[in-house]
């Protein structure tokens, strides 16, 4: 039987993507933080549109908007993750 060689097994790992959004932080001055990671191929940016989506969630859920203060985003998705924080208020 043959043995997978490193680039099938790294091919396979490569295809396995993920995006994940961490719970909504509380900053004080009505000001609210949340993180979103993604790793995975196709995945770029993935971070950034979770972190997003979970802080419109949250606004929602008070019957009001999100409004974004500031983001960032550091890392690479294929080699290792994607970070995205989300600074926010709901107006």
């Amino acid at each position: 039987m043959k043995t997978p060689t490193v680039m099938t097994m790294l091919g396979a790992l490569a295809l396995v993507a993920c995006a994940s959004a961490s719970e909504v932080v509380p900053l004080g001055n009505s000001q609210y933080m949340v993180t979103g990671n993604a790793h995975g191929q196709g995945m770029g940016g993935h971070s950034l549109i979770e972190a997003t989506k979970k802080a419109g969630e949250y606004c929602a859920g008070q019957h009001k908007a999100v409004n974004v203060v500031k983001s960032t985003t550091d890392g690479n998705v294929v080699w290792s993750q994607e970070v995205s924080q989300v600074t926010f208020t709901c107006n």
